[in-house]
């Protein structure tokens, strides 16, 4: 896939839709950005293993670094189609403060937009369509990060907001979500690993988050629902 570690270089496609990168079910990720202030934007990634678009520190060891955030900071997406792939559509992990907007997130066993292990790391996710994934925003470990404008639709479940032993710097706290709409997220016919179904927003181990201005319906398990996760 590509690799980019040259810092404040932006690839943009000429045309989203016709500018496509295809893993063809056998490579790893689409761009794996570990360099700050790189942005991604106007095309397609479909059909990798893992991801379309990851943003985080050099492998080996994202997940147990003796620095837990030390992924890249002023990333960006936007207007990226992620459809198809492995595990998860678009995702950041250990990153300092970057964002997500304006893309379609599809097809994901996992998500179609993650955002993770990071305090105050400063995400802003908005404007963003994540539909028939298992889940359409994942938050696992990653405090003070923005969801605003965005709709989650028939995926299993909309939102999840965790803390989990899986990732460092738990627990999760003080994000918001604001001003989306979530609706009918009860699709029997997404990809799956694991997880919920038929929830809007799920916040399992969160701590001090705001839900503000949201439309949440058409959800036979819960609109909104808390779970202790110790």
């Amino acid at each position: 896939a590509v690799a980019v570690d040259t810092p404040r270089l932006t690839i943009r496609g000429a045309d989203r839709n016709e500018v496509v990168l295809d893993g063809a079910g056998e490579l790893i990720d689409g761009f794996k950005v570990t360099a700050d202030r790189v942005v991604i934007e106007n095309l397609t990634v479909r059909n990798y293993l893992i991801n379309g678009v990851i943003f985080s520190a050099e492998e080996p060891g994202a997940y147990q670094a003796d620095d837990a955030q030390a992924g890249p900071v002023g990333w960006r997406a936007s207007y990226v189609t992620a459809s198809n792939n492995g595990l998860y559509g678009l995702y950041a992990l250990g990153t300092g403060p970057g964002q997500f907007d304006h893309n379609y997130a599809s097809g994901s066993p996992d998500s179609g937009i993650y955002v993770g292990q990071c305090r105050e790391c400063g995400a802003i996710v908005r404007d963003n369509i994540a539909e028939a994934n298992a889940i359409g925003y994942e938050n696992t470990n990653a405090s003070g990060v923005t969801v605003a404008g965005n709709v989650f639709q028939r995926n299993r479940v909309g939102v999840t907001i965790n803390s989990a032993d899986t990732e460092q710097l738990a627990p999760q706290t003080g994000g918001t979500i604001v001003a989306n709409r979530i609706v009918d997220n009860d699709n029997p016919d997404t990809p799956e690993t694991q997880g919920g179904f038929g929830v809007g927003i799920a916040i399992a181990g969160g701590r001090d988050n705001s839900i503000e201005r949201n439309i949440v319906s058409g959800h036979p398990g819960a609109g909104v629902v808390l779970v202790d996760q110790d």
